[in-house]
């Protein structure tokens, strides 16, 4: 097989999916056919027939590619023409596009059509989680055997880290995109019921809802400068914030992995997770309980976890021990890399 496409937006911000699409580039298996990156720009209202032409050009460049779901989940005739053409299109959904937050509900049931409409197009689909291929198979296909046995996991890995250093007071830190989605604003007001005590918190990430952002700032107002809302940090700035963190809060309405969970348990760093989403499932990916998980509606339940937490000097030693020997289990990046190459392979047979 000759080189593998892998088409991916250019969003103008950090993102996990970008994060996640760049550890597998750099992962990617030397016995495996070469990869080729196609970044498409996608900032908001980019006219969508220019997408689809890009997306169109980049796909034809190659007998088997792997499309983001940001692209290739809104454009299911693109794929479909080019599955006709003889080219094979592998499709990494990390969010459905339906579960994205502020849309309306006629926004979502058209996105839903879309992506079911993508999904019969393409050759084979990569879900970030299990819970991820769960909610797929849910949405669109449970119980069809073709839909299942197109499905594949490749489970973010992680980069080596060096452990967390202690810090006293401790140092909450939210990190992702400031919307609703993230749901910051429960962080917020836990965080505003718990002033009595010492800690710092760090809420941080691209401003995606500017109203949300204010309200935000209005709850956290009372703590000063022991709360902040933060731009998105990148690179060595991204490493040293994790560095300062005691416990990672990652508490979004929908979440089917939360890499950044994975990001934090690398070094040593506990998190309280939202219940019932993928990040409950990267929460245990090394073994063992570093954090707990609490309904993303209920403030009183995550005040009453970080109240404990937070007066606890035995809990927060215990999640730290815990979080410390998950960072010794945690696949590398190789493996998710592996994991879609081979679904290319099988895809280009």
């Amino acid at each position: 097989m000759d080189e593998i496409g892998f088409i991916d937006p250019d969003l103008g911000r950090p993102s996990g999916g970008a994060t996640y699409n760049d550890a597998v580039c750099a992962a990617w298996p030397t016995d495996a056919p070469p990869l080729q990156r196609t970044r498409i720009p996608l900032p908001p209202g980019r006219p969508r027939e220019d997408v689809a032409a890009d997306l169109a050009a980049a796909i034809r460049g190659h007998a088997v590619s792997v499309v983001d779901g940001l692209l290739g989940s809104e454009h299911p005739d693109v794929l479909s023409e080019s599955h006709t053409a003889g080219h094979r299109v592998v499709l990494l959904l990390h969010m459905p596009r339906p579960a994205e937050g502020g849309l309306s509900p006629d926004e979502r049931e058209r996105l839903a059509a879309l992506e079911a409409a993508a999904l019969d197009a393409v050759a084979a689909v990569l879900a970030p989680s299990r819970w991820a291929a769960r909610d797929l198979l849910d949405r669109y296909g449970a119980g069809d055997p073709r839909g299942r046995g197109r499905l594949r996991v490749a489970v973010p890995g992680a980069h080596p880290a060096p452990l967390a250093h202690v810090h006293e007071p401790p140092c909450l830190v939210q990190l992702g995109a400031i919307g609703p989605l993230k749901n910051q604003l429960l962080t917020a007001q836990t965080a505003a019921a718990c002033a009595d005590l010492d800690f710092r918190l760090r809420l941080v990430g691209p401003v995606v809802d500017e109203a949300y952002a204010a309200q935000i700032a209005t709850v956290l107002a009372p703590l000063g400068a022991r709360a902040s809302l933060e731009p998105a940090v990148e690179g060595l700035a991204r490493d040293e914030l994790l560095d300062a963190a005691s416990l990672l809060v990652s508490v979004a309405t929908r979440e089917t992995y939360g890499l950044v969970v994975t990001e934090a348990l690398a070094r040593g760093v506990p998190a309280v997770v939202g219940r019932g989403t993928g990040a409950e499932e990267a929460l245990m990916a090394g073994g063992g309980i570093p954090g707990g998980a609490v309904a993303t509606d209920d403030p009183a339940e995550l005040t009453a976890v970080l109240r404990a937490y937070l007066t606890g000097a035995a809990r927060r030693e215990r999640w730290q021990e815990a979080a410390r020997a998950a960072s010794e289990r945690l696949p590398g990046w190789e493996s998710t890399a592996r994991t879609i190459a081979q679904a290319c392979l099988a895809t280009g047979r």
